[in-house]
């Protein structure tokens, strides 16, 4: 069974598969909340950090095949997702029950994380004032890394609110009714709902194992570049 963390009709399979993403927990929550540019589809390239440190150009050959194999994966599943997109769209559109039962899902899980001392929408509401303030040009960049801090350590908590909420039994029985109900939307609207979620899920495990491969690889080149200078 595919374990859904939670539902937007505005978000996609993809992130929902991946859990609840900032945004899609604020429109779950009913507080809007645009994605952060730098944030965006980051997620889905898992391989940013190791790439930025290792440009291209001093990649051994070994590296830049993965490399490579990691670009067709991650295209290959954001075609899908996409795909999938545009078939839960439909199917909430088809189904405007579905956007009812989202919405008592997005209050129990709300008051679920309020009653464990967590102000959902007040949080939200800061986490976005502080991305209006990273994207803002006037804001110094030194400025800006401090900003950022604060942004990441929100989303952490955050997170581990949204963690803590998902492990009650109301909340879980509520969110396995709406993943159920959403899938089963999805089936009828489409019925390569399964097969496409089943490639999301292979592309998703396949980026994963690669960005794995390349660090590790990374690595060693490194400890031998290490090794190397002390023997000089």
């Amino acid at each position: 069974m595919i374990n859904f963390q939670g539902y937007t009709h505005k978000s996609t399979v993809g992130t929902l598969l991946r859990g609840l993403t900032l945004t899609a927990l604020a429109a779950t929550l009913g507080v809007a909340l645009p994605a952060l540019a730098a944030n965006k589809g980051a997620a889905h390239a898992p391989m940013a950090d190791s790439h930025a440190a290792s440009p291209r150009s001093k990649m051994s050959p070994a590296q830049k095949k993965q490399f490579e194999a990691f670009q067709k994966a991650r295209s290959e599943m954001m075609q899908a997702r996409g795909r999938l997109s545009k078939i839960q769209k439909a199917a909430f559109k088809a189904h405007p029950e579905l956007l009812k039962q989202q919405k008592s899902f997005g209050d129990l899980l709300s008051k679920t994380m309020k009653k464990n001392g967590y102000d959902s929408r007040k949080e939200i509401a800061e986490l976005k004032s502080l991305r209006s303030r990273l994207q803002d040009k006037k804001t110094p960049q030194t400025k800006k890394q401090k900003l950022a801090h604060q942004f990441q350590a929100k989303v952490i908590k955050l997170n581990k609110a949204r963690g803590k909420a998902l492990q009650d039994k109301k909340v879980r029985k509520a969110q396995q009714s709406l993943q159920n109900a959403v899938i089963s939307a999805m089936r009828k609207q489409d019925p390569d709902t399964n097969k496409l979620i089943a490639m999301l899920q292979s592309k998703q495990q396949e980026l994963l194992k690669i960005r794995q491969a390349l660090l590790k690889q990374m690595q060693q080149s490194k400890n031998k570049e290490h090794a190397a200078a002390k023997t000089k």
